[in-house]
């Protein structure tokens, strides 16, 4: 299987963690990001993760600042792996947590106009639940309380 997508995920993978010489070894191994030793098999890789489900799915890491290992890492798609990184910004609005895109995505609203409002004072639940105006996010206005006026 040495020519398969699930093969080469593998040795990237080790690569990042394991091969100081790798370009991307500081965002990973550096970092402390590791590889679990029965993972240093592909053959045991391949037996906990199964064959790759689509051509656009990769590996992902449940928690971003945790190891490569069977417990952490399913395959995604990139709209899921979007959402998993150092840089995802979290907002919760009537308990749920959901990233900020995903947030705008599902109240209709463009990521920009959500970050908009928030840089400029906006509570969580006004930025999101505010439909956006005809002439966009520099068309919203905030009083000195954060709230849309």
């Amino acid at each position: 299987m040495s020519y398969s997508a699930e093969y080469r995920t593998w040795d990237g993978m080790k690569r990042r963690c394991l091969n100081r010489q790798d370009p991307r070894f500081k965002h990973y191994g550096a970092r402390g990001i590791t590889l679990c030793d029965r993972w240093r098999d592909f053959a045991a890789f391949y037996e906990d993760m199964g064959p790759r489900p689509t051509p656009q799915h990769s590996i992902e890491r449940r928690n971003n600042d945790a190891g490569y290992s069977p417990d952490n890492c399913y395959w995604a798609t990139k709209i899921e792996q979007g959402s998993n990184t150092r840089n995802t910004k979290w907002m919760t609005l009537n308990g749920v947590t959901k990233c900020q895109k995903q947030w705008a995505r599902d109240c209709g609203l463009d990521l920009g106009t959500v970050r908009y409002r928030l840089s400029k004072g906006w509570t969580t639940e006004a930025a999101l639940t505010t439909p956006a105006g005809p002439s966009g996010p520099k068309g919203s206005r905030t009083t000195r309380h954060g709230t849309p006026g």
